[in-house]
């Protein structure tokens, strides 16, 4: 009785981990997938305002 208890409980936990849909490792790759995106916009964000910073200061320096 304790071995199919046992069972029951190992092909929950197999069920919970390799279920592609919702299982862990379809999370770890959407949670890696959302990473990757946000990193790419947030070096666009940063590279354009980099890029309005240099060209305020240049056009405040050489329009006098």
């Amino acid at each position: 009785e304790r071995q199919d208890e046992m069972l029951e409980d190992v092909k929950k936990i197999k069920e919970a981990v390799y279920n592609p849909d919702s299982g862990l490792y379809a999370r770890l790759r959407a949670l890696e997938q959302w990473k990757e995106s946000q990193s790419k916009v947030q070096w666009v964000i940063v590279t354009t305002i980099v890029g309005l910073v240099i060209a305020t200061i240049y056009k405040a320096l050489f329009s006098i």
